[in-house]
């Protein structure tokens, strides 16, 4: 494939994981030899400040407008002017969950532009939405060559919610680089630092300490874990960050959970590496990176069997899988891990091998330059088709 213009459209005000699918691929498809650009939401937000400068950081040009639509109808003006000055081959708008990338109104706007095609990703199409919200989305549809989604499970909600035709939509598992961790120093300096034991047994919980991601759910069920070795280490902030708190005191295991806030990247890893398993009780998930993160470091996930969580961890083989809000059955199969070293490391290293053959960096860019092809073949079939 010769290269390619491709400009990705950001609007969310923070960073999260949809964000760093688009750093990721972005990063890779420059090394590539692609030319890549992204056109990002004028926010002041710290987060999304820092993944810009990361992404700049990569060799990528970004770029900043006002994202308001449509309760800004004027800012249509921006984007366009935008996108005609870096004359994309591909326009691909980043849809983090509810903010629908301007609500689908971003890819009428790339066509208008004259993006060659328009390419989306949908990460969270099973949140609910009001309904005047679903109504405008659906004005985008028709400009939308390729929907991607993270998941299978997923794929209902676009095509039956959303009214995108099935065979838009192509399934690309998010993904991380092949050497993805820390050093194998990580464990013992970060175990050292917390004063856990050898013998203690560390589940982290990382992620947004907010409703749908059910933290307290994982300080419940370690307080009835009655082995003294289980230990918590949480890591993330969010909007619930002081009615966790609260509840670690009310659970009476406060000197078992050490709440570490937000932590960088490198910082995350080290955390993962002196981890024993990674806890994860989420009510709604699309395809998360941290269970990822997990594998590749060769740990255990302990999970809820939600959406693209099953399609990431081999219940049973991988890791264990309840069913959300069940506290009972969480502490259960934290027990497990803790009473049984071996099935725990047995569990990790088949992961981590999983990870390697079905989620790279490497095979998430094939499957996406894939979805290029097509989309671009589309419209070029529509010309002759019109011409004729």
């Amino acid at each position: 494939m010769r290269p390619l213009r491709v400009t990705f459209v950001v609007d969310a005000p923070y960073a999260g994981g949809a964000e760093r699918t688009v750093e990721l691929l972005a990063r890779a498809l420059t090394e590539r030899g692609h030319i890549v650009s992204v056109l990002a939401r004028a926010v002041a937000s710290a987060s999304l400040a820092a993944w810009k400068e990361r992404v700049r950081g990569a060799g990528v040009e970004v770029h900043e407008t006002a994202m308001r639509l449509p309760w800004r109808p004027l800012d249509a003006r921006g984007i366009l002017r935008a996108l005609r000055a870096l004359r994309p081959d591909v326009v691909h708008v980043n849809v983090p969950g509810p903010y629908d990338g301007q609500m689908g109104l971003a890819a009428p706007l790339a066509r208008l532009a004259g993006a060659r095609a328009v390419v989306t990703t949908e990460h969270l199409p099973m949140v609910e939405r009001l309904w005047k919200r679903a109504l405008v989305k659906r004005l985008g549809i028709p400009w939308m060559d390729r929907v991607i989604t993270v998941s299978r499970a997923a794929v209902p909600f676009v095509v039956e919610r959303q009214g995108v035709p099935r065979d838009r939509v192509r399934v690309v598992p998010n993904a991380l680089p092949a050497d993805w961790g820390a050093p194998a120093s990580a464990r013992a300096r970060v175990r050292a630092e917390h004063g856990w034991a050898e013998a203690d047994v560390v589940f982290a919980f990382v992620g947004s300490i907010e409703a749908r991601k059910r933290p307290g759910d994982v300080v419940d069920a370690l307080a009835r874990v009655e082995d003294p070795r289980a230990r918590l280490v949480v890591v993330g902030d969010g909007p619930g960050a002081a009615r966790l708190r609260e509840r670690v005191g009310k659970a009476g295991c406060a000197d078992r959970v050490h709440l570490a806030g937000r932590l960088e990247p490198d910082a995350v890893a080290a955390c993962l590496a002196a981890a024993d398993a990674l806890v994860l009780p989420s009510s709604v998930e699309g395809f998360p990176y941290v269970v990822l993160e997990a594998m590749a470091s060769g740990r255990a996930v302990v999970a809820t069997r939600v959406f693209g969580i099953v399609e990431q961890v081999d219940d049973g083989r991988t890791g264990l899988l309840v069913e959300p809000g069940d506290v009972e059955a969480l502490a259960a199969a934290m027990a497990r891990l803790v009473r049984d070293p071996d099935e725990r490391r047995a569990m990790g290293r088949a992961g981590q091998q999983r990870f390697r053959r079905e989620f790279t960096l490497e095979r998430h860019v094939e499957r996406v330059l894939t979805v290029y092809a097509e989309a671009l073949g589309r419209r070029v079939s529509q010309r002759r088709e019109a011409a004729a």
